[in-house]
């Protein structure tokens, strides 16, 4: 994985900052999918992001190389029932295809063993493609890949619906 010094951070009132501007980043480039509109200032200002923050089943990180953000991971978690739900993951560009998120996933998984669940857009081939790699690997086993799901995205799309269980 090249030679990146990666650095996990929960997201908490000290970096919900940072958190705040990767999280625009995010929804920019997932409004190609999901029809985003503009706030009145020119931002997508998602007013669910402060789940993560004032929620206790809700949790995100975000991923430093050294002291700069590549990216974040936000997911639903329910410890009792080991139930998961992986809502947003972003990582920049120019750490994209470096084996980052690869690493990130493999650690929530394993630190969060049960099953979980991914909805991706299906015009996001590339996400697509992402997770199709990574439900092959090692650490995931109970593979379903749906798409019955009755919520439907701003464009009338249906997510597909990964499930997986984490078994390391």
């Amino acid at each position: 994985m090249n030679n990146f010094n990666i650095v996990v951070q929960e997201v908490s009132e000290s970096n919900f900052d940072t958190f705040i501007n990767l999280f625009e980043k995010y929804e920019y480039e997932m409004s190609q999918y999901e029809l985003y509109d503009l706030s009145n200032s020119g931002l997508y200002q998602n007013n669910s992001i402060m789940k993560y923050i004032n929620n206790k089943f809700h949790k995100a990180t975000i991923f430093y190389n050294n002291i700069s953000p590549v990216g974040f991971a936000a997911y639903y978690h329910n410890d009792i029932k080991r139930a998961y739900s992986l809502t947003e993951l972003f990582v920049v560009y120019k750490y994209r295809r470096c084996g980052i998120a690869r690493k990130i996933l493999y650690n929530l998984f394993t630190e969060n063993r049960g099953v979980w669940r991914i909805d991706v857009h299906p015009k996001n081939l590339n996400a697509l493609s992402f997770w199709l790699s990574i439900i092959k690997a090692e650490f995931v086993s109970e593979i379903k890949i749906l798409m019955n799901d009755t919520r439907k995205y701003e464009d009338g799309s249906m997510p597909v619906n990964i499930f997986f269980t984490s078994n390391k």
